[in-house]
């Protein structure tokens, strides 16, 4: 599919979604604006997406132009690696993302499991860094 792309056409719709996104950011911070923004980033991150792939890069590979408009959709949008992690386990759910190899056996880990466990850590160090008033301690053993 992005190999039949224009790619002139999918670069002047970067600019409209950069342009749109900005505009949307320095007016009025309504509710119905902040939807629209929300909206906006989220067609930002599937664009994003869609020129990852490598029938379009290499179509576009020596040209310059492209840098600076994904780095500023990826700065306009709040592109983060928790975003992006996000979209590939909904893209790839099951699908391996790494295979431990322990001896004459192999541990297959996909997406959704390592979700679960960065799930899992995120919500401990946040019980950790809460700011309550007691005093939480903990111990690390081996």
């Amino acid at each position: 599919m992005m190999s039949e792309i224009p790619f002139e056409l999918f670069h002047s719709v970067g600019e409209k979604l950069l342009y749109s996104a900005h505009s949307t950011q320095t007016t009025n911070q309504s509710f119905n604006n902040s939807n629209n923004l929300s909206l906006i980033h989220s067609i930002i991150h599937s664009y994003l997406n869609l020129f990852r792939y490598s029938q379009f890069l290499k179509r576009v590979y020596e040209d310059k132009r492209w840098e600076n408009l994904i780095l500023q959709l990826i700065i306009k949008s709040n592109f983060t690696f928790d975003r992006l992690f996000e979209q590939r386990v909904n893209q790839y759910g099951q699908k391996n993302l790494f295979r431990v190899i322990e001896g004459n056996r192999t541990i297959d880990y996909s997406w959704d499991t390592i979700n679960k466990k960065v799930d899992e850590y995120k919500k401990s160090l946040s019980v950790l860094l809460s700011e309550d008033d007691e005093e939480t301690f903990c111990r690390f053993s081996s």
